[in-house]
């Protein structure tokens, strides 16, 4: 009854509670009784009510069942003070999470290119990943995911990765953990390689919990390239437990990178990722559709629909502009619209510039700041597409 009533209380984690425990689980074990019938071996639990089975060592069903009742209440509770403590511990929120789907209906989605077909990040990841999550709801915390339940991420910076990832997880209401190299080199370099161990064992203990590694191309190159031994151990370590955290099915993870072509190709193999996605930017319809998200400074719905007019009829005719637009990543578009509207509003700014002027300065933002090629981030002085950036753009695909 107290392990049923405080499962979801600190209650729990009391010192003198855990010694408590202990103490029954001691007496579950040593009192065991082991009896055997007809070549048959029976092991069990006698409550003492009828001393006749008691002194024949004969286990009794109902003493049985009650002592496995409460075992796995406990486990199930112990389970879930363990995951507490590793969550507080990465800064996550513990608990129940409230679902909230504003994050994931306001992400800008991006077009995919599958070999058989074009679809859009959001429209992917639900059908691969989110449909079966949401029906399976969270009737047993230990059950394993037989779904697909892990991508990797890759394209240039400001794609939303992150933003994309936190989404999922306030979506479907569960907990995340953010990664990144720091938390594997926060006692140096000399000691990546039992840090990583040790992370990896605490995340093998959360279920129905989102995990994000962020940033974590220098932790995972190629062997053979030309980095410290160090970093090419934590390579070659993270191999199988990656393989391990996906087998055990209990958490949704991503990783998120810049220049998957670096990354090591075992890590890109089946087993591991179930998706390898490339986050292109937002195309041109999607940002123009969704211009309040970039807009800087006061505004009415007015003023968007000002705007969103204005450059509907200044751009829809200019194939050549929409190739360049479609290639801004959210962060680049912001803060061309930012540029464009000092000192003034956007409105105004859109109001007073002509529309050769305009398409000028697109053309100068993106000669400046479009990084076409991820390996080499220098800025694209042809806009027309370059074949790294078209191999990318195809490389999503499904396990």
């Amino acid at each position: 009854m107290i392990v049923h009533e405080f499962e979801n209380s600190t209650l729990l984690g009391n010192e003198g509670v855990l010694r408590g425990f202990r103490r029954a689980l001691d007496w579950c074990e040593s009192n065991r009784l082991i009896y055997k019938h007809e070549r048959k071996t029976y092991q069990g639990w006698n409550s003492g009510g009828q001393i006749t089975t008691l002194m024949q060592g004969k286990p009794e069903a109902w003493a049985t069942a009650m002592v496995h009742m409460f075992l796995t209440k406990l486990r199930k509770a112990l389970s879930k003070l363990i995951e507490r403590h590793i969550l507080r511990s990465y800064g996550a929120k513990s608990g129940r999470v409230r679902k909230d789907w504003t994050a994931w209906d306001n992400f800008i989605d991006s077009p995919v290119q599958l070999p058989s077909r074009k679809t859009s990040i959001k429209k992917l990841i639900q059908r691969e990943i989110l449909n079966d999550v949401e029906r399976g709801g969270r009737e047993f915390d230990r059950e394993k995911m037989r779904h697909r339940r892990s991508a990797l991420l890759f394209g240039p910076p400001g794609t939303s990765k992150t933003s994309l990832v936190r989404a999922i997880a306030k979506k479907i209401g569960w907990p995340l953990v953010e990664l990144n190299p720091s938390h594997f080199l926060k006692r140096g370099l000399e000691h990546v390689y039992s840090e990583s161990e040790s992370i990896f064992n605490d995340l093998n203990d959360l279920s129905w919990t989102v995990v994000f590694f962020d940033e974590m191309d220098a932790l995972a190159q190629k062997r053979g390239e030309r980095i410290d031994v160090t970093r090419q151990l934590l390579t070659t370590s993270m191999l199988p437990k990656l393989s391990k955290l996906h087998d055990e099915g209990r958490v949704l993870f991503f990783m998120a990178t810049n220049h998957q072509r670096n990354f090591d190709p075992a890590i890109k193999r089946p087993g591991r990722f179930d998706l390898l996605i490339c986050m292109a930017p937002p195309s041109w319809s999607e940002k123009l559709k969704n211009i309040e998200k970039f807009w800087i400074g006061d505004r009415d719905d007015d003023d968007v629909e000002f705007v969103k007019d204005q450059l509907r009829t200044w751009i829809s005719s200019d194939k050549q502009l929409v190739k360049i637009l479609d290639l801004f990543t959210f962060d680049d578009f912001k803060s061309f619209l930012e540029h464009i509207s000092k000192p003034e509003t956007l409105r105004t700014a859109i109001e007073n510039i002509s529309q050769d002027e305009f398409s000028r300065r697109v053309k100068e933002w993106g000669d400046t700041y479009i990084t076409l090629n991820a390996q080499e981030e220098k800025p694209a002085t042809d806009i027309s597409l370059k074949k790294e950036f078209v191999e990318d753009v195809q490389a999503s695909r499904v396990q």
